[in-house]
């Protein structure tokens, strides 16, 4: 689960991963093994800061110029945070190359166009995963700005993960049509810990060629 999301992260920012990354999550969050491994991994920078900066948007974006980060993990209310204050900072972190946002549903806000169509250099990607499996799609948007529609896909599959959208009878919905997602793969867990009964109901054997063993994780 964990190595397969680092070695396919590690194809995915080539350039910034020997870079500096900010570790902005707390050691609780899942996403900070991605971002302390990914970048330890590429023979990169981990950059640390203090419960103080993470808080303070203004704080944290005049760190990213000082210390020429090039990759950045946020969720997006600290990006919308981020791109509201950078609207009157009097410079900008040109050395970013990418910005990674998980966690919650991305939305494009005029604040967000804004600072990407000032940071010309650098690419948004927008990371999708229950806490049962991390990231399992991942979307990166395109150069253009002006093309970014307000609610972003979630993507396709990473490496060595499946997706699947299914009807009550487990079988494939057609295009257009609501559905239950379902996850499969390598990426997923094994179940939760010490909960036999709620494992025995998010995870069920997988309805179509893959082996037993990875059982997609229904998740609605």
């Amino acid at each position: 689960m964990s190595l397969n999301l680092i070695a396919w992260q590690l194809q995915q920012t080539l350039a910034s991963n020997t870079g500096r990354t900010l570790q902005f999550a707390p050691i609780s969050f899942d996403v900070s093994f991605q971002e302390i491994f990914s970048t330890l991994c590429a023979g990169g920078t981990l950059v640390l800061i203090s419960q103080d900066i993470r808080q303070d948007p203004m704080a944290l974006l005049s760190k990213l110029n000082q210390e020429n980060i090039a990759r950045l993990f946020l969720p997006f209310v600290g990006l919308q945070q981020l791109a509201t204050v950078a609207k009157t900072a009097p410079s900008l972190p040109t050395h970013l190359q990418d910005i990674i946002t998980a966690g919650e549903q991305l939305q494009i806000s005029n604040a967000i166009r804004n600072l990407m169509e000032r940071l010309p250099g650098c690419t948004l990607h927008n990371h999708y995963g229950p806490s049962e499996s991390h990231v399992v799609t991942a979307f990166t948007l395109p150069e253009d700005v002006a093309q970014w529609p307000a609610l972003p896909p979630i993507g396709k599959p990473i490496s060595n993960c499946q997706i699947y959208l299914l009807n009550l009878a487990f079988q494939p919905v057609p295009i257009g049509v609501a559905g239950e997602l379902y996850i499969g793969g390598v990426g997923l867990a094994r179940g939760y810990f010490n909960r036999p009964e709620l494992t025995a109901e998010r995870f069920i054997q997988h309805p179509f060629s893959c082996p037993a063993k990875e059982a997609p994780h229904k998740y609605a």
